[in-house]
């Protein structure tokens, strides 16, 4: 295993933007742009999304409501797990059962780890859940409160209040690499062997695309700052009245789709689905991220304050904090 990198090797992502010709003080790894992200950043005529088919969308139908555990839901080793304050709960046929205790509260962050279960974090600390719902010891990166945790292409990172993105070693938490954000909460998703760091600080790029492998970073052009997913080799942000799309390869704008108030995307496979906090209350619809097209609904949901999704191809869970509860969502 990598020892923890020191502190003169962490790296401002704001002043990687900015002097991407500079070098680690090893001379280990140069922080330029390559000539594909040099043409990227470049390109002022991105193709528009072509909707492949004429056909109406399906329906979305609401299903099973469950409530009493939590609104925090993630899908791991082929199980539905809920998280509610102090509690972890499988889920099967609407059904839940509590399987772990802890000291975690009800707005933690739940979310796949790549050894096969989950991961929790709550505050400063983390814990690794087992795919039978062992819940390992807890680890305390050194990172701050944890706003998110991506398990992506064998790593482990973690985004905290210090403003520090870190690769940990998620048996110890110490970290491997990590790069300074800047204060404030952020978002992680994965695409294409890149990491791609979202933030709604004024003063930092709203979106960042981290290469791990060459310890290259650069703005995605044009990002505003929203909800974000990763799929299809694509990265989707929703801003105020659409959702935009970039390849993750090129960074080249692959077109946008109009929704009104994104406030939550979710993806999984050929399924991108999209949460419209409207003035009427949310709605949820399911897109297909190769090309944008509307594959089912809109439907209403029965609240306001989306916590969190589960999704599928055709189907999914969603947690609603104002109702404290759960509800699956399932094409027709």
């Amino acid at each position: 295993m990598s020892t923890p990198m020191p502190p003169q090797h962490r790296w401002t992502i704001a002043a990687l933007a900015l002097a991407l010709g500079m070098a680690f003080a090893g001379g280990v790894w140069s922080l330029t742009l390559s000539p594909l992200e040099q043409r990227a950043v470049a390109s002022t005529a991105p193709p528009p999304v072509g909707h492949v088919s004429a056909a109406p969308p399906h329906r979305l139908r609401l299903g099973t409501t469950v409530s009493g555990q939590g609104s925090v839901v993630a899908d791991a080793a082929g199980t539905t797990w809920v998280l509610g304050d102090g509690t972890l709960s499988t889920m099967t046929d609407g059904t839940t059962t509590v399987i772990a205790h802890g000291s975690w509260s009800d707005h933690a962050v739940l979310t796949p780890s790549n050894e096969g279960g989950l991961w929790i974090a709550s505050g400063r600390f983390l814990w690794m859940v087992g795919p039978t719902g062992s819940v390992g010891k807890r680890v305390s990166p050194t990172v701050g409160a944890i706003s998110a945790v991506l398990a992506a292409d064998g790593r482990t990172w973690v985004a905290g209040s210090s403003g520090m993105l870190a690769w940990i070693d998620p048996y110890t938490g110490n970290t491997i690499q990590s790069y300074y954000l800047g204060r404030g909460t952020y978002q992680l998703a994965a695409a294409s062997g890149y990491v791609f760091v979202a933030t709604a600080e004024p003063a930092q790029a709203a979106i960042v695309r981290l290469d791990p492998a060459m310890g290259a970073a650069v703005p995605v052009p044009g990002a505003q700052p929203g909800p974000i997913a990763a799929a299809d080799g694509r990265l989707w942000w929703g801003s105020a009245g659409k959702i935009q799309c970039v390849v993750a390869r090129t960074l080249r704008r692959c077109g946008q789709v109009s929704v009104g108030t994104p406030a939550m995307l979710a993806a999984r496979g050929q399924a991108l689905w999209v949460v419209d906090a409207g003035p009427q209350g949310a709605t949820l619809a399911l897109f297909n991220p190769a090309d944008g097209r509307t594959i089912a609904g809109p439907v209403g949901l029965p609240g306001a304050s989306v916590a969190s999704m589960a999704v599928g191809d055709s189907s999914a869970w969603i947690g609603m904090r104002d109702a404290g509860a759960l509800i699956q969502v399932a094409r027709v």
